[in-house]
């Protein structure tokens, strides 16, 4: 994700510059890159992207999402950097204002997208109805007409939190912003590293095992009548530019067959889940202030 964030924020902008022309420069194929943060980026940071490439010409294949497991995995990633919101109160943000959503409204990356490139540049799939037929990568490269072998590895990459560990680590990032710290991969990284550790206190097991009474599914968010009408709008508009099945697609965002669950908040009444994770967060920041402490020796 190194790209746009360099491109966004100017992070080592220049050095990548140099490094991707160096590279390029001797490289006489095709240039594949992947990342869910370009939907993020705004119209001038489009056009330093393309800059980076200024030989190429580009083809942009967006994936779209059913609304029910893009909500709840995006949750999970707000968490994981360190956000203390609960899955309700970020679903209700996002699904009370759609097209204002930059998770849910799929038409302002395009649209974006489209004014720099053109829409001739650009085709949509979507990625439920493509993952449950083949690899995503395959599929990709397929459309890019690179047919031949690659060294590009299938399987599931920044895998989900299981939903008691998503609720410890939103919890720990609350603690961490009570104390001071500012919550991010580094909480998540923690909790890891300290669930984990051989012969270590059982944090992960005890808490789930608190948190299971107040574990609920997820509702179908696909089946409201605001994701109906999102649906029906987006596919009629882009319909020319739709390189999936349309008959799967049609009933794609009305998905029932996720079964995706959350724990509810409820579970904090309950003392002994306070002490465990206010024990599990006293670890983890001793840990957090070491570091930061053998940082300023170094």
């Amino acid at each position: 994700h190194l790209l746009p964030k360099a491109v966004r924020w100017d992070v080592q902008y220049e050095i990548l510059k140099e490094e991707i022309s160096e590279e390029t420069s001797t490289w006489g194929g095709d240039v594949f890159i992947s990342s869910e943060n370009f939907e993020l980026l705004d119209e001038p940071s489009i056009q330093k992207l393309l800059r980076l490439f200024p030989n190429y010409s580009f083809k942009i294949l967006f994936f779209y999402r059913s609304w029910t497991p893009l909500i709840y995995s995006s949750w999970q990633e707000s968490v994981k950097h360190g956000s203390v919101e609960t899955y309700s109160e970020y679903a209700l943000n996002h699904i009370a204002f759609p097209q204002d959503s930059v998770v849910l409204n799929f038409r302002l990356p395009i649209e974006r997208w489209a004014r720099a490139v053109g829409y001739d540049r650009i085709a949509i799939a979507s990625y439920e109805t493509v993952v449950a037929t083949e690899d995503i990568s395959a599929f990709a490269l397929k459309w890019l007409g690179v047919n031949r072998q690659t060294d590009l590895a299938s399987g599931v990459y920044n895998k989900s939190l299981d939903h008691f560990s998503a609720e410890t680590v939103r919890v720990l990032n609350e603690l961490a912003l009570k104390d001071g710290f500012t919550p991010g991969l580094g909480i998540l990284r923690s909790y890891t590293g300290t669930v984990n550790k051989v012969n270590g206190p059982p944090y992960k097991k005890v808490l789930a095992e608190l948190m299971r009474p107040y574990v609920v599914s997820t509702p179908n968010l696909g089946a409201s009548v605001v994701a109906s009408n999102f649906f029906s709008e987006f596919l009629a508009q882009y319909s020319n530019i739709m390189i999936d099945c349309p008959k799967t697609r049609e009933n794609n965002h009305n998905v029932t067959k996720f079964e995706l669950s959350v724990v509810t908040q409820r579970y904090l009444q309950d003392s002994l889940a306070r002490m465990a994770i206010t024990d599990l967060w006293h670890r983890i920041s001793l840990s957090l202030i070491s570091k930061c402490e053998s940082h300023k020796t170094v």
